[in-house]
């Protein structure tokens, strides 16, 4: 898989990146001309990876601790029978808001490849016309005069994915000089 210029190198960040792209997604459904069920795989696909990068992952990094020094009394250890190695249960999946504006689904295994499907959401949006005659009308007309009072930069405004897109580059900027 090629690496996107949007996505985060850091692994801290990307649980992060994948949270924010699942809140995200389900309100741009309209304006990115997309069906309610690419919206719904979009969110499953990210919601598991925010779960498998900041929870799992965490756990299991802890867990690998404890299994080295398992291994360490049992190897040079002594005990009086045999000797129980530590099981890993994984934390549990967030259980979703319905109350939620939108409704937050619960978080739920998905195939692998996600964030190869959530790249290709992304890139088939960009060659969708709509997206096509965004940037035509931004690069002819440029931004609307009042750009400013809603949007986080010019080119926040050729395409809601350059929105999106746009304000989660300033999100990763803030989070890094954290």
């Amino acid at each position: 898989m090629k690496r996107q210029r949007y996505y985060p190198a850091a692994i801290g960040d990307q649980g992060n990146w994948n949270g924010n792209f699942a809140d995200k997604l389900p309100n741009y459904l309209t304006a990115l001309t997309l069906s309610a069920l690419q919206v719904t795989t979009g969110v499953a696909d990210a919601r598991y990876l925010q779960y498998c990068l900041s929870f799992w992952l965490t756990d299991v990094r802890s867990f690998s601790l404890a299994a080295t020094q398992a291994l360490e009394v049992l190897s040079n250890g002594s005990s009086s029978g045999a000797y129980a190695m530590p099981l890993f249960t994984a934390p549990p999946m967030p259980p979703g808001d319905a109350a939620a504006v939108p409704p937050i689904l619960p978080t739920v295994p998905v195939t692998a490849g996600a964030l190869n499907r959530i790249f290709d959401l992304v890139q088939s949006s960009n060659r969708s016309p709509g997206y096509s005659d965004a940037i035509a009308r931004h690069y002819t007309f440029g931004p609307p005069g009042d750009w400013q009072e809603s949007f986080i930069s010019e080119y926040a405004t050729m395409h809601p994915w350059e929105d999106f897109a746009e304000c989660f580059a300033h999100y990763l900027h803030i989070t890094d000089t954290l």
